[in-house]
């Protein structure tokens, strides 16, 4: 190979000084250009005049209970009920948005369908937002509020975000503000602005319904998935999936661990998932043996090192008296499988399981 000599450059002392003051000026410039502006707020947002102040205040030190939240809100991705078609269940509770809440009363338990949870304000504040959003918009005509301690709620105003503003909703009866119903519109939020002078006061559950239409709501699978699903009492799993279908709708196989998937390294937490979703319970007993309760029978599984996960489901099954089938990646356990082995069914179970929400 033929080197080329490269030229010397000579500089002075004078020179070496100012060729760094132009860099150190070049590098602050560059860094200067480098500083981001205010993010752009979001169309709820922009639409919040409200609540602009809280907007352009000074981000609080999170409460460590945030956390917490946030990692619980993750685990569902669709309801406890693929059959009920209350939209606000469940739904993006991630993006529940409130402006405080006491220690453990969360945000997102106004809509997670039990009526023994509840969002409730930080004492020390008079009043309270709540906003849950469904993502795009779609067509709604009733709400229904469910208070906690209603006599320490002096006001309620419910209000639901057309894709361009806020619309304030009148209650069905002026002395009450559990029933909302109305002219069917199009809207994919809603926000609810609670007055209070009693600490333990909130909001236990909120529903939102389009009362015309009867339909499964799209995020639980097809009307023909759903229609099988009332005809059997099945789970459904696909292979190297992190996801599990069943009434139940789609979840994590492990909320707690968004890592654990059908492998057999997961053996012990799918077949505990399937018992669980199936209506039946586990025990870990001694060593690597997994006591099983389901379908009315008692029996123990090896949930080793060696474990297969596949062979586990098929054995779980067959001592359970459920069936097993597999249709190439997907693998389904319970009983009247053969609906679910239609085209356009498993079709949609793959498409639910084999892609990332």
């Amino acid at each position: 190979m033929i080197s080329e000599k490269k030229p010397v450059i000579s500089t002075s002392p004078s020179d070496c000084i100012r060729i760094r003051v132009a860099i150190l000026s070049s590098c602050l410039l560059v860094c200067v250009g480098c500083v981001p502006s205010s993010p752009v707020a979001a169309p709820l947002e922009q639409a919040d005049e409200n609540h602009a102040e809280l907007e352009n205040s000074s981000v609080p030190v999170p409460d460590p209970l945030q956390a917490v939240e946030q990692d619980q809100a993750g685990g569902t991705l669709s309801s406890d009920d693929i059959f009920n078609r209350n939209i606000a269940l469940n739904v993006m509770r991630n993006y529940t948005h409130v402006s405080s809440y006491r220690r453990g009363a969360f945000g997102h338990f106004a809509h997670d369908g039990n009526p023994d949870t509840h969002w409730v304000i930080d004492p020390g504040e008079p009043s309270g937002t709540l906003r849950i959003s469904w993502g795009l918009a779609v067509p709604v005509n009733r709400v229904g509020i469910v208070e906690k301690n209603s006599g320490g709620i002096s006001s309620l105003k419910l209000e639901l975000y057309s894709g361009k503003r806020w619309i304030v909703m009148e209650p069905v009866d002026p002395a009450r503000r559990d029933h909302f119903h109305f002219d069917r519109m199009m809207a994919s939020a809603l926000r609810i602005t609670v007055e209070t002078g009693d600490e333990a006061a909130g909001i236990t559950e909120v529903s939102v319904y389009d009362t015309e239409q009867d339909s499964p709501l799209p995020r639980y699978g097809s009307a023909a998935l759903i229609t099988a699903m009332r005809s059997s009492e099945a789970v459904m799993l696909f292979d190297g999936s992190p996801y599990v279908y069943s009434r139940a709708g789609r979840s994590h196989i492990d909320p707690g661990n968004a890592g654990a998937r059908l492998a057999d390294s997961w053996t012990k937490t799918v077949l505990e998932s399937i018992t669980q979703k199936l209506g039946g319970a586990v025990d870990a007993g001694e060593g690597d043996r997994l006591t099983v309760r389901l379908n009315g029978r008692n029996f123990t599984l090896d949930v080793g090192p060696e474990a297969r996960v596949l062979e586990n489901i098929e054995v779980l099954a067959e001592n359970a008296g459920l069936d097993f089938l597999r249709e190439g990646p997907l693998v389904m356990v319970g009983s009247r499988l053969e609906v679910l082995r239609r085209d356009a069914v498993v079709s949609d179970l793959e498409a639910l399981l084999g892609r990332n929400p």
